[in-house]
């Protein structure tokens, strides 16, 4: 619940941020936010998912 909790936050302040650029109609930066936030929410999420991987194969052995 916590990893979920997480990433709502990275992700409801990355709408700001792109949002804001989207009302300044700096479209380029824009894009580039984005594509930020995509990539760093895949990287988090492979993190997220390894993490949990590794501890609940601790918790079965």
């Amino acid at each position: 619940m916590i990893f979920m909790a997480i990433a709502m936050g990275c992700n409801v302040g990355c709408a700001v941020i792109i949002s804001q650029l989207f009302g300044a109609k700096r479209y380029q930066e824009m894009k580039t936010a984005v594509s930020t936030t995509l990539i760093a929410s895949f990287v988090l999420s492979l993190l997220f998912y390894a993490k949990g991987v590794w501890k609940t194969k601790g918790m079965r052995s």
